[in-house]
């Protein structure tokens, strides 16, 4: 619910708790990295995400370990650690077509997070085409917030390659995000989609 209201960093000291309470679990260590990208400076997010690229992503194959993997994405896009997005993506690219999911929590389309990072890694067309399948995916899952959050990702990427069409697009999609993140009070969403619009001027 922090992360949908764009209010994690309320939520940091107890996932820094849980992160020393629990040593062997390195899924913590993955919630930690994504919720300090979304409002902590990149210096931050760039250390756990280096110690997690010394031991390529430890983690055992469980119910966790694709919400992990995704979140770990989200924190590597956002903070623009390549290294760790270049892993990240040979990691979750069998799973392109399967949601994040732990029963109790839901991250979304693979493709989404594979659309972040070859964003990252400067692969923008590659970028478009995973979040064509991540924005199909979330309209078919009939999800708001799912919606907007790859219409303003992909957006942003748009924004960043500014071929011919792209400003228009990324207009079209901020357009379409814009309104729905307001009204349902997704606030990490609405912040991105001002910022991209301010960008685009």
């Amino acid at each position: 619910m922090r992360h949908k209201q764009g209010r994690l960093l309320e939520v940091v000291p107890f996932i820094e708790q849980a992160v020393k309470d629990n040593p062997g679990l390195p899924a913590f260590r993955a919630v930690l990295a994504w919720a300090k990208s979304h409002d902590t400076a990149d210096s931050d997010i760039r250390h756990l995400l280096d110690v997690e690229v010394s031991s390529d992503f430890p983690m055992s194959e469980d119910l966790q370990w694709l919400t992990s993997h995704a979140l770990w994405a989200s924190a590597a896009a956002r903070s623009g650690h390549r290294a760790a997005a270049a892993t990240l993506y040979r990691c979750l690219l069998p799973w392109h077509a399967q949601i994040a999911t732990t029963h109790i929590t839901v991250s979304g389309s693979v493709a989404h997070y594979l659309g972040q990072l070859s964003h990252v890694l400067d692969r923008y067309d590659e970028a478009d085409l995973w979040f064509d399948e991540a924005l199909t995916c979330h309209e078919g899952m009939e999800a708001p917030f799912f919606v907007a959050f790859t219409q303003t990702a992909w957006a942003a990427l748009l924004t960043d390659r500014n071929q011919p069409g792209d400003a228009q697009q990324a207009r079209t999609l901020i357009d379409a995000a814009l309104p729905v993140a307001t009204e349902g009070g997704y606030g990490y969403v609405e912040r991105d989609a001002r910022d991209l619009l301010e960008r685009l001027g």
